[in-house]
């Protein structure tokens, strides 16, 4: 025991005060560089369009490496400016974007977002006699036909001449019921989101609405109980800026993994609860492949197939409402989807292809120009920087150049 104390205490005594030292190094140093670590996302749920804000309310976001962003929505709850006037003048060009969480791009102060940006370029270099004005309807995790009430809610009644969707690499996935009631837990036939139902054999459509007990029909799910030890992390979360720092940089590496256990225990829940066939998932197991990325993919599971088939209709719903509305409707492929998954864009080509919907790939732009891809988006983070939101702009006001007439059709 003598010895103990002589040859070992001394040192666990040192190696503790260093440990102490440099935790507190270590507060001190992220409490002078990071504004804050609490975030605040103000969810609204409303049963006509599925989620949004909370109209006139702060969204405080940050993923305590690269941004940290504070910005207050609108009026009618997206993360804009508050919308112009409904009524336009004649040498109004009005462009709506609608989107997901490229659009709400709660990453970058207002100023910087991509459709700002774009309208303040296409004031100063467009000489068309338009005036232009831009609108953006974006929140995180929405689909093509998720946003098509986005469209019928929102944007129509300001009367749009050009409506811009922007397609994301998760987008695919996002308009299947079964692949988002796996990734969120939802029931695909009790969604809190628009969805469609795809027959195969019938090659026909069926719309899944808006459920507003949607959180009823969850998912079963291991119940979260509270501990003393998950409650001390909860508090050290709030509280402490290293901790929260270091937890960050541990669910960037690791909740992939926990994630993807997750969604095998739901894709095993559906089948157990006869909700898909068996055969639908085929042999994709999400501890192997990312769902987005599986489109990909050269050969397709039927559940994968099928979202193809559901991202046409969507955009089948969308060009349905652009000849009904007349406006001119325009597709812009984040650079991402073409760079990263050259598959997985041709898909998208065809599909607007097929349907002569224009398509502004940002990632062309970014190759004719010179630019990195990879430099669009944060190092921890794959939405857009400031550089990518303003070679979004720069892409968009090329073909707007290109085809003076985009705006003739309202």
């Amino acid at each position: 025991m003598h010895w103990l104390y002589v040859n070992v205490l001394p040192g666990v005594v040192v190696t503790a005060v260093l440990l102490i030292l440099l935790s507190i190094g270590g507060e001190l140093y992220f409490r002078r560089e990071m504004p804050f670590i609490s975030t605040v996302w103000p969810t609204h749920f409303d049963d006509r369009y599925g989620f949004n804000f909370e109209p006139n309310a702060e969204v405080r976001w940050t993923n305590l490496a690269d941004y940290w962003v504070s910005e207050r929505t609108n009026s009618l709850g997206f993360l804009d400016r508050e919308p112009p006037v409904k009524e336009k003048g004649e040498d109004v060009c009005r462009v709506v974007f609608i989107g997901d969480s490229f659009v709400e791009a709660a990453q970058v102060p207002l100023r910087d977002k991509f459709h700002i940006v774009f309208e303040s370029m296409a004031n100063q270099s467009l000489r068309t006699g338009f005036r232009y004005e831009t609108i953006a309807f974006g929140y995180s995790g929405a689909g093509q036909i998720n946003e098509l009430p986005f469209y019928d809610v929102f944007a129509k009644s300001f009367e749009p001449d050009v409506l811009v969707l922007v397609f994301v690499v998760n987008d695919f996935a996002n308009n299947s019921p079964e692949l988002e009631s796996v990734r969120n837990g939802w029931h695909p036939y009790h969604p809190p989101r628009l969805f469609y139902a795809f027959d195969r054999e019938r090659n026909s459509y069926t719309v899944i609405p808006i459920d507003p007990m949607w959180m009823d029909y969850l998912l079963p799910k291991s119940i979260f109980v509270p501990t003393p030890q998950n409650r001390v992390g909860q508090w050290l979360q709030n509280k402490s800026y290293l901790y929260a720092w270091l937890s960050s940089r541990y669910n960037f590496m690791f909740r992939a993994s926990k994630m993807a256990e997750i969604y095998r225990n739901r894709m095993v829940s559906l089948e157990k609860q006869g909700l898909v066939s068996a055969d639908v998932f085929g042999t994709w197991d999400p501890r192997l492949k990312n769902m987005d990325i599986m489109f990909d993919e050269n050969a397709l599971p039927p559940v994968f197939q099928d979202a193809i088939a559901l991202t046409g209709k969507a955009f089948d719903e969308f060009q349905a409402r652009s000849d009904r509305d007349r406006f001119s409707l325009v597709v812009l492929s984040v650079a991402d989807v073409h760079a990263r998954y050259p598959v997985m864009f041709s898909r998208l080509a065809s599909l607007l292809s097929e349907r002569h919907i224009p398509l502004v790939d940002q990632y062309e732009y970014l190759q004719r120009k010179g630019h990195d891809p990879d430099a669009a988006h944060f190092r921890y983070d794959g939405h857009w920087n400031e550089d990518g939101h303003r070679w979004a702009a720069e892409a968009l006001l090329e073909y707007f150049k290109e085809h003076p007439g985009v705006c003739g059709k309202n």
